[in-house]
């Protein structure tokens, strides 16, 4: 697994007790919206208590009495291990890939490879797809990987969830392999300094794929204008440069991209 430095927090663990005004509290309950949002939070009897680091795994302990509805509404979790006996129940606004587990010998869908990818494989699902969840190394320029390696099984093909890059500030740049079958909205939103994304026309793109708040990052699109308007609605919205295999020979008007394989960069072309 990944070795590296880390900027973000994979799975969380709920205490069996906590101190408050001097007294042992050895049992609780998690309240509506505690964990909703991105914000990952826990409110227990009005003490408020933060986690700001994203938590894609959580661990409720035998000593939670009661959940309550929507206590997980909107929240960025993909797996929980409820050891309670408590009854969760999930709106339609839930995490679509959440995952529950009801003993921790159950074995973990999450795992993160060398690189500080955090992927998510659901074994037990027939043709289910493995989904890039989030990135928690250090690089600035990622180059995604082309292909899954989990207990020893090689998967060819996976898909980027929504918002796995969002909010990651110190990312300038992403290439999505071509194994990447599709790519799930708001992907990078709030990435301020993100300033383009390569991605090849075998890719589902979702609408807000590329929406960025801040700004609006380059697409270098491994196809063509018919190529891209077959796959995606709003070309209008999109700062794109389509691949040209004419390289500094290109003649035809339009924006365009070519990988330069000497100097290792990506060379734009416009032709008015």
């Amino acid at each position: 697994g990944y070795k590296g430095n880390t900027k973000g927090v994979i799975s969380l663990t709920l205490p069996e007790y906590f101190i408050y005004n001097g007294q042992k509290i050895t049992s609780y309950s998690i309240v509506s919206y505690a964990f909703s949002g991105s914000s990952v939070g826990l409110d227990l009897l009005n003490a408020h208590i933060p986690y700001e680091a994203p938590v894609l795994s959580l661990i409720i302990p035998s000593c939670v009495t009661d959940i309550e509805v929507d206590a997980f509404f909107k929240t960025e979790l993909v797996e929980i291990y409820n050891l309670s006996s408590c009854e969760i129940t999930f709106s339609s606004s839930t995490h679509p890939i959440i995952i529950t587990h009801t003993s921790l010998e159950e074995k973990s869908n999450i795992f993160v490879d060398d690189d500080g990818y955090v992927f998510r494989i659901n074994e037990n699902t027939i043709n289910a797809p493995v989904q890039l969840l989030d990135y928690i190394g250090v690089e600035h320029d990622l180059v995604l990987p082309n292909k899954v390696i989990y207990n020893g099984k090689v998967y060819s093909e996976y898909v980027i969830s929504s918002a796995a890059f969002s909010k990651k500030d110190d990312i300038t740049s992403i290439r999505v392999s071509s194994s990447v079958k599709e790519l799930g909205r708001n992907n990078i939103a709030y990435c301020e300094n993100l300033e383009y994304i390569v991605v090849s026309k075998n890719t589902e793109l979702w609408d807000d794929f590329l929406y960025c708040e801040y700004s609006t990052p380059k697409l270098y699109y491994y196809g063509t204008y018919d190529e891209l308007k077959s796959n995606y609605t709003d070309i209008t919205s999109l700062n794109v440069y389509y691949f040209t295999s004419n390289k500094e020979n290109e003649s035809r008007t339009g924006k365009w991209w070519y990988y330069d394989t000497d100097s290792f960069t990506i060379i734009e072309k416009i032709v008015e």
